[in-house]
């Protein structure tokens, strides 16, 4: 009979779901569909990994709803990590170095599976920001994010390039266009003939 807990339960299940709830941001949400991919999925993702670091999930959010946020976030948990050992068990590569491309990923041979849903980019994005490294998946060497070095790259590069990502496929064009350079760095050729 209250409202406030149906609404908690929806806004948990549209999360669990990939429609992240946006809030007071809500009235800006057409201006995010043009210039992102799937923002409300991006936005779940990012609600998901970090409600329980947020005092205000446990001030407004009713206790059954956290409790079904953790119970489901325990679940998902042991899928992954039991999905990652059988993967291991049975001759796949897995790497669990989260600064890695490929980490939490199962590798066979030159194909890759994520079992995460989607989480690894934005826990691999978290670690790379808090650790200051990222490891090479060809090399398995750890590289600083510090800038030094002729092709030296600091955080600011990791997050720019992972939000470049993430634009939608005009603004995303748009910007290769302005750089000259697709996402991966390497540099566009214009065919004259047009």
């Amino acid at each position: 009979n209250s409202p406030e807990l149906y609404k908690e339960l929806a806004n948990h299940i549209n999360r669990i779901t990939g429609r992240g709830t946006m809030g007071k941001a809500e009235i800006i949400s057409p201006y995010l569909n043009t210039a992102f991919f799937s923002p409300r999925l991006m936005l779940s993702r990012i609600q998901l990994l970090t409600n329980f670091m947020n005092p205000a999930f446990y001030k407004k959010v009713p206790k059954e709803v956290r409790a079904m946020y953790f119970k489901d976030m325990a679940k998902f948990v042991v899928f992954g990590a039991t999905m990652l050992g059988l993967a291991k068990v049975a001759g796949a590569e897995v790497e669990t170095d989260t600064r890695s491309s490929d980490g939490l990923k199962i590798k066979v041979g030159d194909t890759r599976y994520d079992p995460l849903g989607g989480f690894q980019q934005y826990i691999r994005l978290i670690s790379q920001l808090v650790t200051k490294e990222k490891k090479s998946t060809k090399s398995g060497q750890m590289t600083a994010l510090d800038g030094e070095g002729a092709f030296g790259e600091t955080r600011t590069d990791v997050a720019g390039r992972f939000l470049r990502g993430k634009l939608a496929p005009v603004p995303a064009l748009a910007m290769d266009a302005i750089s000259g350079r697709d996402m991966m760095g390497n540099k566009i050729v214009y065919d004259q003939g047009l």
